[in-house]
């Protein structure tokens, strides 16, 4: 295993830093790059466990429910913004998506806490929607 492991900024998408496949069996980090006019591919959507988003370059934004996803029930957002060393915070089943609308790419360490069980979804959408803004 490899203990020490370099981030890669100039990766097209995304880099997998830690998970079940590097040997890290209890979270998931990867450092995800956002392109301008990019985002969350699947709309507003929940995990099944924790995930933080740890900015590193950039600003990302980030409308995110004020309450956990009950299928049925309205779901209530408000947008919220991130710049470089910020952490936010998304409990699990709370509905979110993140973009870019500025002119350069975002880079932020992703981690998902525990990592999700093989087998099951990574998100799940609850919202379709474009990824671009408001």
């Amino acid at each position: 295993m490899d203990y020490v492991r370099v981030a890669n900024l100039e990766a097209s998408s995304g880099q997998n830093l830690a998970s079940r496949v590097t040997g890290s069996e209890k979270c998931r980090i990867g450092l995800s790059r956002v392109a301008p006019g990019a985002g969350s591919p699947s709309g507003l959507h929940i995990h099944e466990v924790d995930q933080l988003c740890y900015v590193l370059k950039g600003t990302l934004k980030m409308e995110i429910g004020t309450d956990p996803y009950e299928p049925g029930v309205e779901i209530k957002t408000e947008f919220v913004s991130a710049g470089p060393n910020t952490l936010l915070v998304v409990p699990a089943g709370i509905p979110h998506r993140n973009w870019n609308d500025g002119p350069e790419a975002e880079y932020h360490l992703d981690i998902l806490v525990p990592e999700p069980e093989p087998g099951r979804p990574g998100s799940t959408t609850v919202r379709d929607q474009s990824a671009r803004g408001p």
